[in-house]
């Protein structure tokens, strides 16, 4: 940031702030952001899931990684987030310690382990019906709408490297974007 007659200043990001990079929560435009927490929900090798594979441009038979994680706001489920890895790329994801994983924003554990970073993300938004599992974790009911984001990370040279399905409860909140031009 720079500041007239002083000059320029390097500003550390707020590790609250990233910690919750992709889900920010906002009652209305000049409220404060609702804190939340991550939970790990489980980490598993899975086996190939075409259009996954297809999005991250895997061979066919390319085994995938999937790490499950919950956002909680006041012990209550606001965010189910389910990313997907490259098993041949990321080797040893899953013997991240959980403490890790819910101590750390993910993107910085993929930046320091695997020397990846993140240049951009394409995102689809809808409304989803959730399942019964995904019942379970927002106290719901099956087919209860939730918003559904899909997300697909990018290296600077192009290539995906996660598929993220993100479900939203936006029962009491909205998702808040700024997007800089």
């Amino acid at each position: 940031y720079r500041r007239q007659g002083r000059g320029t200043f390097v500003a550390a990001p707020s590790f609250a702030r990233q910690l919750r990079r992709y889900y920010l929560f906002l009652e209305h435009f000049e409220g404060q952001e609702r804190a939340n927490s991550i939970h790990l929900y489980g980490i598993r090798e899975v086996p190939p899931i075409p259009e996954v594979n297809h999005l991250l441009k895997l061979p066919d038979n390319a085994g995938l990684i999937r790490i499950d994680r919950i956002f909680k706001e006041k012990e209550k489920a606001v965010v189910f987030s389910k990313s997907y890895f490259s098993i041949n790329e990321f080797k040893n994801l899953e013997a991240v310690t959980v403490q890790r994983f819910e101590h750390v924003p993910l993107f910085v554990i993929i930046e320091e382990d695997y020397h990846i970073k993140a240049s951009y993300s394409d995102e689809l938004y809808g409304i989803y019906s959730v399942d019964q599992e995904e019942a379970n974790i927002f106290d719901g009911t099956v087919g209860d709408a939730m918003l559904l984001i899909k997300t697909l990370n990018y290296t600077k040279e192009n290539m995906p490297f996660e598929y993220r399905e993100s479900i939203c409860n936006m029962e009491s909140q909205f998702l808040y974007r700024r997007i800089s031009y």
